[in-house]
């Protein structure tokens, strides 16, 4: 594969990543002295997992490019929608996880539905208001848990699990209709 057939960003880490953007394009992340034989042997050997997950990506992409565009004034009555019902199931699941968080802020974010930082404040995309309700306490359970687990472990999902123990069909959605969300107006 040439370099011109993906984009790769070289940094101080030690292995390398591969990562199928939205759009489709190939991200190669690599460690600064790995040479382009070394990277492209990698990628030629993971080429049906890149172009499983392109044919996917674009496939997503072109059925979100069929979802109608929101205008300026629903996209606000959404961000409040958001910013009034997840505050209501943040403080609610909290309580009853017996956790304490710290703030709650909605963002415009497209490539997560929620954060968790390490001070207790919590961030969700206002398009999350978009999903079924199971998915939205899916995805602020999650985070909540995160106050707990830093990670993704085991011991993380186990923890998810006893909380919500149909986690898993909220992850499949979000997988399989996440990208009907990514409106704009």
């Amino acid at each position: 594969m040439d370099t011109q057939d993906y984009q790769l960003i070289r940094s101080g880490r030690r292995t390398l990543a591969l990562e199928v953007l939205r759009d489709g394009t190939l991200s190669v992340r690599a460690p600064r002295k790995a040479s382009l034989e070394f990277i492209n042997q990698f990628i030629e050997q993971r080429r049906r997992w890149i172009e499983r997950n392109q044919r996917v990506a674009r496939e997503r992409a072109r059925s979100a490019s069929q979802v109608e565009a929101k205008s300026e004034e629903e996209i606000e009555k959404l961000k409040e929608q958001a910013s009034q019902k997840l505050c209501e199931r943040v403080s609610y699941l909290a309580s009853l996880m017996g956790l304490s968080h710290g703030r709650i802020k909605i963002t415009n974010a497209k490539s997560r539905w929620g954060t968790c930082q390490r001070n207790g404040n919590l961030t969700f995309s206002w398009r999350l208001v978009m999903a079924p309700w199971p998915v939205i306490d899916y995805v602020v359970i999650h985070e909540l848990t995160h106050l707990l687990e830093h990670n993704h472990s085991r011991r993380f999902w186990e923890r998810v699990r006893r909380v919500y123990p149909e986690y898993k069909n909220c992850r499949k959605w979000l997988k399989d209709n996440g990208h009907l969300l990514m409106v704009d107006a």
